[in-house]
């Protein structure tokens, strides 16, 4: 630009000049002119280019700034994870400490046994009556408590009968009237009987291995929450083919004592 302007300030106070003197000075415009585009041209050209390398290794150091903010990031969560994960267990843990120590009702099943004097022989449609008794082994009141107790004749210490028994059990729970009773002390044992009719067909059924089994579920509160305990109770079978009716031990399967009732969805 400062040789055009050279060439112009001449030709402002060059008079006189001829026409081919003039086309030289054009001339000389011209090529400076052309010099300046082209120079202006490959700046703009070098800028773009230094521009995108300095915007590329911008790029790249801020990628790795992020990849290092993207790891201690990971690291942080990884760490705040295993921070909740410690916490969530120690409250769980607490949790049922508490639940533990908490002052709750807790029922279960303490003898089972026939009513007065157990027959020699059972016959069929008549009434026979087992006793239950109960007792809450817990620090306060089991209140709005219901009971249900099944008496069936089924192969003494087999593990499938007892199952098949428990799923009519859960059958006649939902089908049954429970028996509602009152509020229940700590400490204080209680019983009730069960009657019971066999039919010809289920004592025509019944041998040498078969015996009584005895399946019972106790529902209650307190205030913890709704509770359960389920216990199965069989006579003892005698290898002299006879039953003990005075001696019980526990079946295989429909053993938990006081588990929390899920509550029904709305």
């Amino acid at each position: 630009m400062a040789g055009i302007a050279v060439i112009a300030a001449v030709m402002s106070v060059h008079t006189g000049m001829r026409p081919w003197q003039k086309g030289v000075w054009f001339l000389l415009i011209g090529a400076f002119l052309a010099t300046e585009l082209r120079a202006i041209s490959k700046d703009r050209i070098d800028s773009a280019a230094q521009f995108a390398t300095d915007r590329q290794k911008q790029d790249e150091a801020f990628q790795g700034v992020r990849s290092a903010q993207d790891k201690d990031l990971s690291v942080s969560v990884g760490s705040f994870t295993t921070a909740i994960a410690g916490i969530q267990s120690t409250l769980k843990a607490a949790n049922k400490t508490l639940l533990q120590t908490q002052p709750h009702a807790a029922i279960r099943l303490d003898r089972l046994e026939f009513a007065g004097t157990p027959p020699a022989t059972l016959k069929p449609d008549m009434e026979y009556n087992f006793n239950l008794s109960y007792v809450n082994a817990g620090t306060v009141a089991a209140t709005d408590l219901k009971i249900l107790g099944k008496i069936y004749p089924a192969t003494a210490d087999d593990l499938g009968a007892q199952k098949e028994l428990e799923r009519q059990f859960e059958d006649a729970w939902r089908t049954d009237a429970n028996l509602t009773a009152a509020p229940m002390i700590p400490s204080s044992p209680l019983f009730s009987t069960i009657p019971r009719t066999f039919s010809a067909e289920e004592l025509e059924h019944s041998g040498p291995t078969w015996t009584f089994y005895a399946l019972i579920r106790f529902e209650y509160s307190d205030e913890t929450g709704r509770w359960r305990t389920d216990a199965c109770q069989a006579f003892q079978r005698e290898s002299s083919g006879t039953i003990d009716t005075n001696l019980t031990h526990p079946c295989g399967t429909f053993q938990r004592f006081r588990y929390p009732v899920a509550k029904k969805k709305k």
